[in-house]
């Protein structure tokens, strides 16, 4: 049996890491992810995302496709409560990829994309930092 596909750690809220699984998700593993993304706004307080994809190989398009329309759908929620988005994606061939979901998704939060998650620990921390009044 596969470990999950998407790990949440937020122990250091408001900095929260999802740690993606190296198996490629199934639609039911892509919706509980998406789901679960969602469960931060519960918190109403400013918060900075580190997505891990490290592990990743691939993600299929329909799914690619689903996560663009996910982050339209809550533009509104994370215009107001995200300080911002670090990807783990020492690939370029993901890199690409997740540049192709920004095409679609009209993200408006600050995103940046690191081949470390020690690096994208780092910025978080800024982004955090530049947001205290």
């Amino acid at each position: 049996m596969n470990p999950p596909y998407a790990t949440f750690d937020n122990h250091l809220f408001p900095i929260q890491i999802v740690t993606f699984a190296a198996h490629d998700p199934t639609e039911e593993e892509f919706d509980q992810y998406l789901k679960q993304l969602a469960e931060i706004f519960e918190k109403k307080k400013p918060f900075v995302r580190i997505l891990d994809a490290s592990k990743v190989k691939y993600l299929a398009s329909n799914l690619r496709i689903k996560q663009g329309k996910w982050i339209k759908e809550h533009n509104e929620l994370l215009k107001t409560y995200s300080l911002g988005t670090a990807y783990v994606i020492p690939s370029t061939m993901l890199q690409f990829l997740l540049k192709a979901i920004w095409l679609v998704s009209d993200q408006t939060n600050e995103k940046k994309v690191f081949s470390t998650l020690q690096d994208a620990k780092l910025w978080a921390e800024g982004q955090l930092k530049k947001a205290q009044p």
